[in-house]
């Protein structure tokens, strides 16, 4: 069964806005007002998504995010740690834990999924969604917050809210 996914980065931080690694604020760091708006906007074209499944890392940054999404949507959103943030991990346990997420979720009954997580978990998700695999291959190319990727129908899109 084909799913659908839509998959979105946590709003604006300082590290993000600066293009930077976060470091000692891996955990703590909060979305800041001025990226608001563009989750605001998502959540507006999220609220006529109707999903099985709405899912987000436990990180604080995308915890805020989809309490925006929710306020304004309607929707609730489950949490699952193996989309979390790329930690201070060996590489192959991050692969381990994404391909986990995956595997259960292309398993389910779930046809349309919402993903709330971060930069290195959308890139691999793109790259299994897209070559049938992960490889970890650290780049800064991940969507930017306030960008929907769509993976609809086998085919991958991306919406930008900013």
């Amino acid at each position: 069964m084909k799913k659908n996914y839509y998959i979105f980065r946590h709003g604006l931080t300082l590290a993000a806005k600066k293009r930077q690694w976060y470091w000692h604020t891996l955990y703590s760091a909060q979305i800041l007002d001025e990226g608001k708006p563009s989750i605001e906007k998502l959540a507006t074209y999220l609220k006529d998504i109707k999903a099985d499944y709405y899912v987000s890392s436990p990180f604080l940054r995308c915890q805020q995010t989809t309490a925006i999404i929710t306020k304004k949507s309607g929707h609730k959103f489950s949490t699952d740690k193996r989309i979390g943030e790329y930690t201070f991990e060996f590489p192959w346990n991050f692969k381990k834990r994404i391909l986990s997420f995956i595997e259960d979720m292309e398993s389910s009954d779930y046809k349309t999924i919402v993903i709330c997580t971060h930069s290195a978990v959308i890139e691999m998700l793109i790259q299994y969604f897209t070559h049938g695999k992960l490889r970890f291959i650290h780049r800064l190319t991940a969507p930017l917050t306030g960008s929907l990727t769509i993976i609809k129908n086998g085919q991958i899109s991306e919406k930008n809210f900013n």
